[in-house]
């Protein structure tokens, strides 16, 4: 997700930002830093200089979806890339990714992707690593961040 964005962006080759890709760059920082963390719109929010609201009225516009969701994706995103770079355990990845409960992690993420974590892992492993976009959070993304290289 981290990188689409800022391929969407241009952000390796832009010199200079408008508001919109200087809020999305700064929001990825912030969640990829406090990602194994409890992240709360409020939180979010104040670290922006911005009351709940108003965050709430600003990301929808920016993103148009509401910040939970948003982070809900970013977090599936990230266990997803986790699952294909690292060997570590399903649970260990839940709770890097910021979710208390490897059973509510494994819940989400087939919620969100159709598929449970291991059998993520173990298409990754019988299809050579190639999973159809349509499979994968990714794609969903793509929806936020149309412009992508």
């Amino acid at each position: 997700l981290t990188m689409i964005v800022r391929r969407s962006e241009g952000w390796e080759a832009k010199g200079s930002f408008d508001a919109d890709t200087m809020f999305k760059k700064n929001l990825l920082t912030y969640l990829e830093t406090h990602l194994s963390e409890t992240i709360k719109v409020l939180d979010i929010a104040n670290h922006f200089g911005y009351s709940e609201s108003h965050f709430r009225v600003l990301f929808k516009q920016v993103f148009a979806v509401p910040p939970v969701d948003f982070i809900r994706q970013f977090r599936i995103d990230s266990a997803q890339r986790l699952i294909r770079e690292d060997r570590i355990s399903i649970t260990d990845i839940a709770y890097k990714v910021g979710f208390t409960s490897s059973q509510y992690f494994s819940h989400t993420f087939k919620k969100e992707l159709g598929i449970s974590p291991r059998e993520y892992r173990k298409a990754l492993k019988t299809d050579a690593g190639r999973i159809h976009d349509t499979a994968t959070s990714i794609h969903l993304m793509d929806m936020h961040f149309p412009n992508k290289a």
